[in-house]
């Protein structure tokens, strides 16, 4: 029908155009009414519909980043509850150590090794099931936990670690060793055992050149002196120090053997003991009252001047020790990597430690080699009781490395005990490190995964700011335009009786 058919008045075309407006108006409202936003296309409001969009997709992104998140909380507890449970299995295996350490019977020492390597298969089991998901952190498995909505723009690197007994793990290797393993290690233990007591004897030569050193000076000028209650006295002291110097002797040529200048050092002592014994004679004559040094002052002279000088007769030489030891760290060199090659992990690293320690040594015997007695200090007898330790720790580390819990030698029992004790403590100390470095990263995410939710949520208001609907407005505005319809149509209703009343004219 073409738009000029039909005449309106002017009276009705406006009042049905106001109708047209009200009724679009009121069709608005109920779209917002319905829907709850006042936006719901971008024909209603582009700008807002369009930023709207924005922080809802950037809301969805980070949502799917958050269910991530979650998965890999749950990849990081199932990795803190088998360190947790391998923790238990160690401290028991320490357990089991400390009661075979209580113990000599080899039968209950194999008893309780049998249980450790029980223990040991165990948390081998523990950390392959530790995984979830595909992923095991307790068998170096990586985790990268994307954090941002765009891909690695912000990522969270977890790194596993190898729980197992393995080398390559914990290391709580089976107690023993291979053949080759166990002669290497037994020969080390020796060559350390030996330069600790040699390291030991050389150290009492210093200690005891001190003691007969004091003692003969204070025989001497008890001697020139002469006086009765300085003689008695010095005396006694010189008395003592003669026993002492005799023991001394007999020690390092015990120690020492034919290395080291051994026999001087007997003579050296032998002579200081005589020297004192001497003087110990004048003096006791003295003391009594029957000589004086003005009766026999050329044989208290000559007394007094050996007391002087044979206290630098002796030099040390320890060249010969320096180079047994020497040679006894290349040797335990070379068995390490050999050790390790063939899976004796601990006894590679006790031979390491060894020819550190045999090292070590041969330098205490080369810095005091060629040195007068006279010339002890306190550093001196401090530097070789530290070494002379190290060695016997070393060598009863060495020797344990490679033996049974249940050896038929008590002590080389004991000492493989300890070499697992030794292990299992560094297993626990690397499990904390761990457990600690999950229990970060866990911080981490869980951070992550609130500021997350934070986010999201700040996001969708946002965009429920920009095209939410106020329904108290919203409803208002239905019940005014429900009105006002009616109100166009009454008016509509009036205009048109203007050009009804035409019909009253026929």
């Amino acid at each position: 029908m073409a738009i000029n058919d039909i005449s309106l008045t002017a009276g009705m075309r406006n009042n049905l155009l106001a109708l047209q407006g009200t009724s679009s108006a009121l069709t608005q409202t109920q779209d917002r009414l319905s829907s709850g936003k006042k936006v719901n296309s971008a024909l209603d409001n582009p700008t807002n519909f369009f930023s709207a969009q924005s922080h809802l997709q950037r809301a969805s992104d980070l949502a799917d980043r958050k269910d991530g998140m979650s998965e890999a909380v749950q990849t990081v507890k199932a990795a803190n509850a088998g360190i947790s449970a391998i923790t238990s299995l160690v401290q028991a295996a320490k357990g089991l150590a400390s009661s075979a350490l209580g113990t000599t019977d080899s039968a209950a020492r194999k008893s309780y090794q049998d249980q450790f390597n029980t223990l040991r298969a165990q948390i081998d089991s523990l950390a392959n099931d530790s995984q979830y998901k595909g992923t095991n952190l307790l068998k170096s498995d990586a985790l990268t936990v994307q954090l941002s909505q765009n891909t690695n723009a912000a990522t969270l690197n977890i790194t596993g670690f190898d729980a197992s007994t393995a080398t390559t793990g914990l290391s709580i290797l089976t107690p023993g060793a291979t053949t080759a393993s166990t002669t290497a290690a037994n020969a080390a233990g020796t060559a350390l055992t030996t330069a600790s007591t040699q390291l030991t004897a050389v150290k009492d030569s210093f200690s005891a050149a001190s003691v007969t050193q004091t003692a003969l000076q204070a025989a001497g000028a008890a001697i020139t002196a002469g006086g009765v209650a300085a003689s008695a006295t010095a005396q006694a002291t010189a008395l003592a120090a003669a026993t002492a110097a005799t023991a001394a002797g007999d020690a390092i040529d015990t120690a020492l053997g034919s290395a080291g200048g051994a026999a001087a050092a007997k003579a050296f002592f032998t002579n200081a003991a005589t020297a004192l014994n001497t003087a110990a004679t004048y003096l006791g004559t003295i003391a009594g009252g029957t000589n004086t040094p003005a009766n026999d002052a050329a044989a208290a002279t000559a007394a007094g001047t050996t007391a002087a000088n044979v206290l630098n007769s002796y030099t040390v030489v320890t060249t010969t020790n320096a180079t047994a030891a020497t040679n006894a760290a290349s040797a335990a060199t070379a068995a390490a990597p050999i050790a390790t090659a063939a899976g004796d992990k601990n006894v590679g690293i006790a031979l390491t430690t060894s020819a550190n320690d045999l090292t070590t040594s041969a330098a205490s015997f080369t810095a005091i080699s060629g040195k007068l007695l006279s010339a002890y200090t306190t550093a001196n007898a401090t530097g070789l009781t530290s070494a002379a330790s190290a060695a016997t720790s070393a060598s009863s580390a060495v020797v344990g490395s490679a033996a049974l819990w249940d050896n038929a030698s008590s002590s080389t029992g004991a000492a493989a005990i300890n070499a697992s004790s030794k292990a299992l403590d560094g297993a626990l100390s690397a499990l904390r490190t761990q457990s600690s470095a999950l229990a970060s990263n866990l911080s981490v995410i869980t951070t992550r995964q609130d500021f997350t939710s934070s986010m999201i949520s700040t996001l969708t208001q946002g965009s429920d700011n920009l095209t939410l609907a106020d329904m108290n407005q919203e409803g208002a505005n239905m019940l005014m335009l429900q009105t006002r319809q009616s109100l166009s149509t009454t008016a509509l209703s009036l205009s048109s009786q203007a050009a009804q009343s035409i019909l009253k004219l026929f």
